[in-house]
């Protein structure tokens, strides 16, 4: 076999998986491992993307699933990005708005959403050159801070209250010139999520199951994510392998099994109307949405028992959710120590 021959068999080996990288061949895998492993049925917990697998495969197979728990819940009929824009500024306003009304952090700190325009069209014009601390490595840099690196610093923090807190203390500093710290916590973001995220399973999914049917939407052009998102989507996709998706992927998942749908009030990805969406075709099912809190809640306040609870008895309904009624949100930091008393 010549060199040439060789490398193209390579090439279509490498294609063929990077096509079979999609959410039905991880939920047939799956069913591949459960029975080899001859477990009866699975109980099972996903997150964020994680419970459009736990739907996809509760849709193949329902005798083999005894119970689903959805955090933060992707609808199967939603086409994921075509909403992130409008989603996030939502959540973004949401937040600031509780600076607004907090008389100690709009005193100290003003209005974080007029600072944070202010700041965007700043540095649209003129990027800023800052010198800061590495936060992983602790060592001296000196880098060039633009508008898109202050946008992916917002973006990220409204999936955690607490962290978003900090944001109006952070843009009322860079309102001053001091941009120190919301250089160091693009530069953190950016170092570790570029380690978590799998770029090459991302697009294999977002090709196959998402892009084909995503289009920019021109409301989206004067959010804080505008059409960014989308348009670099649909020109990496343009150029990725796409694998294929059953007909009815894109249709609501009916099943009669018990599951636990979960949603934080402030999820800039997958708000609460998503879990509420999801729960109209599952008639055995409860539905939680956390007070004051974002994206993934799997650990907040007393869920841990409560999801312990529903897998040991399988009773969606029948669950008492009470304790989140203790939740608090975080308020706006007033100060580098946190909030007022």
């Amino acid at each position: 076999m010549n060199v040439a021959v060789r490398c193209n068999l390579a090439r279509n080996d490498e294609l063929l998986r990077v096509r079979r990288g999609t959410t039905s061949d991880y939920v047939a895998d799956l069913e591949t491992v459960r029975m080899a492993l001859r477990i009866p049925q699975y109980n099972l917990v996903g997150i964020s993307y994680g419970t459009r697998v736990a739907l996809e495969y509760l849709r193949r197979y329902p005798a083999q699933t005894r119970s689903v728990v959805l955090d933060s819940v992707v609808p199967p009929e939603l086409i994921l990005g075509a909403e992130h824009a409008r989603n996030l500024e939502t959540v973004i306003d949401a937040q600031f708005a509780r600076c607004d009304a907090d008389a100690v952090c709009h005193e100290r700190f003003g209005s974080p959403r007029a600072r944070l325009d202010a700041l965007l069209t700043r540095l649209r014009a003129q990027p800023e050159r800052v010198a800061y601390l590495d936060p992983l490595t602790g060592e001296r840099h000196e880098d060039t801070l633009t508008a898109t690196d202050v946008a992916s610093v917002v973006r990220l923090y409204a999936y955690a209250p607490q962290l978003f807190g900090m944001l109006p203390m952070t843009l009322a500093a860079a309102a001053s010139g001091q941009y120190e710290t919301l250089m160091t916590h693009s530069r953190m973001i950016e170092q570790l999520l570029g380690e978590q995220i799998s770029m090459a399973l991302q697009l294999s999914v977002s090709c196959a199951e998402d892009v084909p049917w995503l289009r920019a939407d021109p409301r989206d052009k004067d959010t804080l994510l505008g059409a960014a998102f989308v348009d670099l989507l649909l020109a990496q996709c343009a150029v990725w392998p796409q694998g294929r998706v059953p007909r009815d992927f894109h249709t609501p998942v009916r099943a009669t099994q018990p599951v636990l749908l979960l949603s934080g009030e402030l999820d800039p990805v997958t708000p609460p109307r998503y879990g509420a969406t999801v729960q109209r075709s599952l008639p055995n099912s409860r539905h939680f949405t956390l007070r004051g809190q974002g994206h993934s809640v799997l650990l907040a306040g007393c869920t841990p028992q409560l999801l312990s609870k529903f897998i040991e008895s399988a009773d969606a309904r029948g669950l008492d959710g009470s304790c989140l009624e203790r939740l608090i949100e975080s308020p706006p930091f007033a100060g580098t120590y946190g909030w007022e008393p």
